[in-house]
């Protein structure tokens, strides 16, 4: 079963803040939203590659009276998908303890090239930081 980490910080975080600014969610709709999504992908795109999946569906759920395009574009734009990869992002970064603990035996072969796609994706990136856990 899909664990997510969601640190205190985030209802403070200027992407948060963007993100429910541009959909008109209250902060603790947006909480329970983007935690929403985040539980779709650990479970059904746990390598936070949405490429395969529609909008429709991972955002079906949280969706309310939004189109899901148009939540698309307000969760790249508030960044927290990234739109030349198609990914969720930081995903590795956020998950890597669940999916350390899912794949450490069953697959390490795939958490491997998890980290290895991860690291290759953020090498010389210096936005790159975990500072308030979810960027």
């Amino acid at each position: 079963m899909p664990w997510i980490k969601v640190n205190s910080e985030l209802i403070r975080h200027p992407k948060f803040k963007k993100l429910c600014s541009l959909t008109g969610w209250s902060v603790n709709e947006g909480l329970g939203k983007i935690t929403r999504f985040w539980m779709w992908v650990a479970e059904f795109a746990d390598d936070g590659n949405l490429k395969k999946y529609n909008p429709v569906d991972y955002f079906d759920e949280i969706k309310g009276n939004n189109d899901p395009m148009e939540l698309l574009r307000h969760f790249e734009e508030a960044g927290f998908i990234d739109r030349r990869k198609y990914t969720v992002h930081n995903w590795f970064k956020r998950m890597r303890s669940y999916l350390k603990a899912k794949y450490h035996m069953a697959n390490p072969g795939k958490y491997k090239q998890m980290l290895e796609e991860y690291e290759a994706n953020t090498k010389g990136n210096t936005k790159d930081s975990t500072k308030a856990g979810h960027d």
